[in-house]
């Protein structure tokens, strides 16, 4: 993980605020974006890259309340988001 400060980031396409984390949340990623900027909100949220199903126990953590941070990838890459508890919300840009 890399926090925004250690790398260029350009925005691209519409900010998501995702509060329907209580079921696995995959977004569509542009084709083009490399990178993602994340935050969790309120509550924990879990996210897996490979395209497994993250859990409430089971996935990287973006801790509540911590900055946004930036994750680099490839099209490989398959983001999905579950929150750890009731009432978290996720907000993501995509860029590039």
């Amino acid at each position: 993980l890399v926090t925004l400060v250690e790398t260029a980031f350009a925005p691209e396409g519409a900010h998501v605020v995702e509060a329907g984390l209580d079921v696995v949340y995959t977004p569509i990623c542009p084709s083009h974006a490399t990178m993602a900027l994340v935050q969790a909100f309120d509550k924990n949220v879990r996210y897996t890259l490979d395209g497994t199903a993250p859990t409430a126990s089971v996935g990287f953590r973006l801790t509540a309340g911590d900055a946004p941070t930036v994750l680099p990838f490839t099209n490989l890459t398959t983001l999905k988001f579950i929150e750890e508890e009731a009432g978290a919300t996720l907000q993501l840009q995509w860029g590039f």
